[in-house]
């Protein structure tokens, strides 16, 4: 079964340029949908965080404000993926030899912790199998 790789952010703030800390995390449905099609499509989906920290959604991402009427959906998928999310890959880890594809779901927090993290350059350096 060909996989999938996904890199979440852990970070649960963005440091902004007065040094203040803005609550955030990646975009829920940056993630949801694209899992939901790749899982729909029969390939197998890892996730994977810098140091196998539980990714962090955003939380106006879940917010009806935001997601509008899909915020419960949004919600609940999350729930039926708390085991994986609790125990994400560790990114250090990986072997991209493994995958056909990565993904990073966008949101506040990738500025935060991927950008510079040296594990995600790794991975998209090393290109997959």
């Amino acid at each position: 079964m060909s996989k999938i790789l996904i890199v979440l952010s852990s970070a649960d703030h963005w440091t902004r340029t007065d040094w203040s800390h803005y609550p955030t995390g990646y975009w829920a449905e940056e993630f949801i949908v694209i899992h939901k099609k790749f899982v729909a499509a029969g390939l197998a989906v890892d996730i994977a965080t810098p140091r196998g920290k539980r990714p962090t959604a955003d939380e106006k991402s879940l917010q009806p404000e935001f997601a509008g009427d899909d915020a419960p959906r949004f919600a609940r998928y999350l729930a039926d993926l708390a085991p994986q999310l609790d125990a994400p890959l560790v990114l250090a880890d990986v072997d991209m030899a493994a995958y056909i594809a990565v993904v990073i779901p966008g949101g506040h927090g990738p500025v935060e912790d991927l950008y510079k993290d040296v594990d995600t350059a790794r991975v998209l350096r090393a290109g997959v199998g």
